[in-house]
């Protein structure tokens, strides 16, 4: 929930059937935003229809980070972190292609500061550290995800 009481529901899009996917070329991920009461305010619908929506943060004041997964090819490795503002476009996060694909296609835990956003990567056993002003990967680091925390601070493993 948003500082304002807005609820920001990332809606991944994945129909599966246990873990086996159904709908991969017919996915509409999407980003929304709902009132208190339910009513729907805002829907952004992903360009990527091959990424999918797997987590979300607030940077504690109007800014919502979609953690990603793509679904797509495998030696395609698209940008997996999206930053939003209601009213404003949807702004990809920045890397090169092989940092991207150092994250193994999927973003797990993810979490905002004023000036920063940090986001995990089981599969691919590492984590960024992005520059919420201009959006560019400031660092990437591998990690034993076993002995990792999640970003909450919770022990994962």
């Amino acid at each position: 929930m948003m500082p304002d009481g807005v609820l920001a529901v990332g809606v991944g899009g994945v129909h599966t059937n246990g873990r086996k996917p159904l709908n991969l070329n017919t996915m509409k991920p999407s980003l929304c935003y709902l009132s208190q009461q339910g009513k729907v305010l805002d829907t952004l619908i992903l360009p990527d229809k091959k990424l999918s929506i797997r987590h979300l943060a607030h940077d504690g004041a109007d800014t919502v980070l979609c953690g990603q997964q793509y679904r797509g090819e495998p030696d395609e490795y698209p940008a997996l972190i999206a930053m939003h503002k209601r009213g404003e476009e949807m702004q990809l996060l920045k890397a090169e292609p092989e940092e991207w694909a150092r994250f193994n296609h999927y973003i797990a835990s993810i979490a905002a500061t004023e000036d920063w956003i940090l986001a995990t990567s089981p599969p691919g056993n590492c984590y960024g550290i992005w520059s919420k002003q201009s959006g560019d990967l400031v660092e990437l680091n591998a990690w034993q995800m076993r002995q990792a925390q999640s970003l909450s601070g919770r022990r994962s493993g």
